[in-house]
């Protein structure tokens, strides 16, 4: 027997044991998983697990290393929901910038989540 396509991959079933915002992530593994709408408690819903996403930074987290260039592996903090400078997040799940980082007031990040290689 051959396989068959389940999903597009893009996304995964989740139920939160808490409610879960739109667009708060959650660790699963040692991915990343970040909702579109906001999921009840208890209620299955889905998450995001591939592509390019928007998400929250601290202005200024990269003091001294701008330019921050397209492929550097960040980190991400899952309690405060913000992109953290390599070792001041969670460094198990595989997220890169995904544009070039100039400014030190820029507060949102694109980034690709649950990538597999730098």
């Amino acid at each position: 027997m051959g396989s068959t396509q389940s999903t597009s991959g893009r996304s995964v079933d989740y139920t939160p044991p808490t409610e879960l915002a739109s667009g708060n992530a959650v660790k699963i593994g040692t991915f990343i998983g970040v909702a579109d709408v906001t999921i009840p408690a208890n209620s299955k819903g889905s998450l995001d697990v591939s592509g390019i996403r928007v998400l929250d930074m601290v202005a200024d987290e990269f003091t001294g290393s701008y330019p921050v260039n397209i492929g550097t592996e960040v980190d991400y903090d899952f309690t405060n929901q913000v992109v953290k400078v390599a070792g001041g997040g969670d460094s198990d799940v595989k997220i890169f910038v995904a544009e070039k980082l100039t400014s030190s007031t820029q507060t949102t990040l694109q980034c690709w989540i649950n990538s597999v290689g730098s």
